[in-house]
């Protein structure tokens, strides 16, 4: 079980990252 969680946060923290990724490059697409 414990593995599962900390795979869970890990998936998380990508998820996070690609978010990131993604608002810079809409913020780059608006000027």
């Amino acid at each position: 079980m414990k593995r599962f969680f900390s795979h869970l946060f890990d998936i998380m923290d990508e998820v996070a990252e690609l978010r990131k990724q993604a608002e810079k490059i809409l913020e780059e697409n608006r000027k």
